[in-house]
């Protein structure tokens, strides 16, 4: 059975796609051979592009993941200006939208916080589909302790959550998930004497602060404008992700379905405000976490039956999609291989 094929079990009728019950539905097709499958191919993928790393030469322990080890050995004196103290566990990361372009499986063999940071994003807001709201709070708020890249997101799928949900929305979740970082934050204030900002004041000034005269967009525009081939490739890819993200916002937007509407713009909401706030020289940050976008791409999927529909009869389609972006993995890795020993000029 194909994973895009219904079981004969758990077929959903036309009909309730769209309603209410879309999101419940939609969980009902993974079967545990659909499942298997899933996992098999995650796995698969990590293995090779880990190899391909490995082949590359490759050094893993550099650059934020060497942070993260280090971090983890000082686990008793968590108070770090930049980094919350969860994401040194990113060796721990779930194998999570594997095949997204370039970062997808490159950022789980290179183990940056990020997967483990979306996995309980992700957690959190399967939950809050199930309408689970207690039990989502408390993924989502170790999410915050994991990587400050997920703020903007528990912040956005929070507030999703009161719209589609206002008359009984509880307000303790909020407190569940504001307890992690809560308490970090103020223990880092009254056991360190740092100021209200502390957790804010490194961060904010490398990843928002201008780096061109650029009023705004100085991610997006100021890559395109330093020039070169590199950032001409770079650019593309960033426009790319932003193309995507707006026509899903314009989707979702027009859309009236309660149950998927709200949540997907809390995602895509999040990936544009890292899009456009993020300076360029923290602007792939950004593209790391669009794997996430995968979220509202199974949302407007799952209440178009045709458009999927046409991508399940069309394996031919499916099968060379794959091997692409399994291929952008292995380039990307290549790229950080190169950068990282010196192959490639600056």
């Amino acid at each position: 059975m194909s994973i895009f094929e219904h079981s004969a079990e758990s077929a959903i009728r036309l009909k309730d796609l769209g309603s209410d019950n879309a999101a419940r539905n939609d969980a009902s097709v993974w079967t545990y051979g659909v499942a298997s499958k899933v996992t098999i191919t995650a796995i698969a993928s990590f293995l090779i592009v880990w190899w391909w790393l490995a082949v590359l030469q490759f050094h893993f322990m550099q650059s934020d993941v060497a942070g993260y080890w280090k971090d983890s050995l000082a686990w008793r004196t968590p108070f770090n200006p930049d980094h919350v103290p969860g994401e040194h566990t990113g060796y721990l990361s779930m194998i999570l939208f594997i095949l997204w372009p370039f970062v997808g499986t490159t950022y789980v063999a290179y183990p940056m916080a990020d997967s483990a940071a979306l996995a309980l994003v992700a957690w959190g807001m399967a939950l809050l589909l199930a309408e689970r709201f207690h039990a989502a709070a408390i993924p989502l708020g170790f999410a915050t302790v994991v990587h400050k890249g997920t703020w903007i997101f528990v912040i956005f799928l929070l507030l999703a959550g009161f719209i589609t949900h206002r008359r009984h929305f509880p307000w303790t979740a909020l407190l569940i998930a504001a307890c992690p970082l809560g308490l970090l934050w103020v223990a880092g204030m009254l056991g360190n004497g740092y100021g209200p900002s502390w957790l804010l004041n490194v961060s904010v000034p490398i990843q928002f602060a201008r780096k061109s005269h650029l009023p705004f967009l100085d991610g997006l525009v100021g890559t395109v404008l330093k020039g070169g081939i590199e950032n001409l490739a770079k650019s593309v890819v960033l426009w790319a992700h932003v193309a995507l993200l707006v026509a899903l916002l314009v989707a979702f937007g027009r859309g009236r379905d309660p149950s998927t509407k709200w949540w997907g713009l809390a995602v895509v909401g999040g990936l544009l405000f890292l899009y456009t706030g993020l300076n360029q020289n923290i602007i792939w940050a950004a593209v790391r976490y669009s794997k996430i976008t995968a979220l509202p791409l199974g949302f407007y999927l799952g209440t178009r039956p045709r458009v999927a529909s046409v991508l399940a009869q069309r394996q031919w389609i499916m099968a060379p999609l794959v091997v692409v972006l399994l291929a952008s993995q292995f380039a990307y890795c290549w790229y950080m291989a190169a950068d990282s020993i010196g192959f490639r000029g600056s």
